[in-house]
């Protein structure tokens, strides 16, 4: 990859995101074979995009629904031990924390998800048909935040009552 790839580097299946952890702050997409697909850049006064915003876009909530399946099922297992087990309080307060953690990750993931449907949004024309693939990639993003949502909602709830039982 070029100079871009000096910052923070992520890869995950056939997904590389690469970005800049100062001065420039951009979030570059490669394909599996390491052509640039797009940069996202937080540089100016607004963020600003570059290249092809539907892979790029699909590529992003790939990378983001897969980062929060894993933690989601990381959690659901912790819970499924947890209703198998008898815990101590140091136990169940170690799950709270941790709990904790991953709702504040899947917050930044739920913003990250709403900050790019809205840049789809501000995109798509409905009387310019060069806009209909950013409408329909909008469109599956929404479905997948919905889901993310749900999800964070489910791992909330199982919080709250681990939270009830250490306070009973």
């Amino acid at each position: 990859m070029k100079d871009e790839a000096k910052g923070l580097l992520v890869k995950q299946d056939d997904c590389v995101l690469v970005g800049d952890t100062a001065p420039n702050h951009s979030v570059y997409f490669h394909s599996p074979d390491g052509n640039l697909v797009g940069t996202l850049d937080f540089n100016g006064a607004a963020m600003t995009f570059n290249g092809d915003a539907e892979e790029s876009a699909k590529m992003f909530f790939d990378f983001v629904a897969n980062l929060f399946e894993a933690r989601l099922k990381s959690a659901s297992e912790t819970v499924k031990e947890a209703n198998n087990n008898d815990f101590t309080q140091a136990e169940l307060q170690f799950l709270k924390d941790t709990f904790k953690y991953v709702l504040q990750g899947g917050n930044a993931d739920l913003t990250e998800a709403k900050n790019m449907i809205k840049f789809a949004f501000e995109k798509c024309d409905p009387g310019d048909e060069t806009t209909l693939h950013i409408f329909e990639s909008m469109n599956n993003l929404r479905s997948e935040y919905r889901k993310m949502k749900k999800d964070y909602n489910k791992l909330a709830v199982i919080q709250g009552k681990i939270k009830r039982k250490l306070s009973a």
